[in-house]
């Protein structure tokens, strides 16, 4: 399994391009959660005391954390904190930092079904905190030696997504939302010439897994119901010249 999380995260470093919205980032993100083999995500910045919290946990939970600063209690973020490395987190007997339920993050997250999980943290200094946390309801994820084996794509996977959070602004208007990344205004053009996504990904040296997400992200942020119409919208909007 360690193989083919490298794998999958090294095909998602190329769909965290530099203008993505944090609306686009959470659902790359949801991917990654995905891929790795867990239910929920949670990207968690303090800076100034103040919590920020990004994240695919159920509303209520996500709300509750930040309204009541659960970060202040949550023993994650607690050994996050003194921790560089990776680290498996909840009531199971692999986990480094285990959950005890006199705590108030353990009570609001068991409520939800949140029982186990991977901490990532994110060391950015001065006084400031920041980490990527996946949930799962149950232990049934990668081992402690799969994640070590993909240790090296694992941390980059995290500080790429806090470098993308960090500096994204929400999506602000239907002008804005049309605006394509470089890498999909690529992925339309060569699809404009006639190239499979086959073809792209070998001209663009990325995969053809990736060449559809990208193609797919494109028609939706074009309002676009095929990839022809996309290029058509684009063409419209002087994303991409005439071919």
């Amino acid at each position: 399994m360690s193989l083919s999380i490298s794998s999958a995260l090294e095909d998602i470093w190329d769909m965290i391009p530099l203008e993505s919205t944090v609306d686009e980032l959470r659902g790359v993100a949801v991917k990654i959660t995905r891929d790795l083999g867990f239910q929920w995500f949670a990207y968690l910045r303090i800076s100034g005391g103040n919590p920020e919290l990004i994240s695919s946990y159920p509303d209520a939970l996500a709300q509750l954390y930040v309204k009541d600063r659960l970060s202040d209690a949550d023993p994650i973020v607690r050994h996050a904190r003194i921790a560089r490395m990776p680290f498996f987190w909840g009531d199971s007997d692999e986990a480094t930092c285990r959950l005890t339920p006199d705590d108030r993050f353990t009570q609001e997250a068991a409520r939800h079904g949140i029982r186990n999980g991977l901490a990532i943290p994110v060391y950015v200094g001065y006084s400031k905190f920041a980490a990527m946390i996946f949930a799962e309801k149950t232990a049934d994820r990668p081992t402690q030696s799969e994640i070590q084996t993909a240790l090296a794509a694992i941390h980059l996977t995290a500080f790429q997504l806090h470098a993308r959070f960090a500096m994204s602004p929400s999506r602000q208007n239907l002008a804005t939302a049309r605006l394509l990344t470089f890498r999909q205004r690529q992925c339309l053009t060569w699809s404009a010439r006639g190239k499979t996504m086959s073809e792209t990904g070998t001209i663009l040296g990325i995969s053809e897994r990736t060449v559809l997400y990208h193609l797919q992200d494109a028609r939706s942020r074009l309002g676009a119901q095929t990839i022809t119409q996309a290029v058509v919208e684009a063409m419209r909007f002087n994303q991409i010249s005439d071919v």
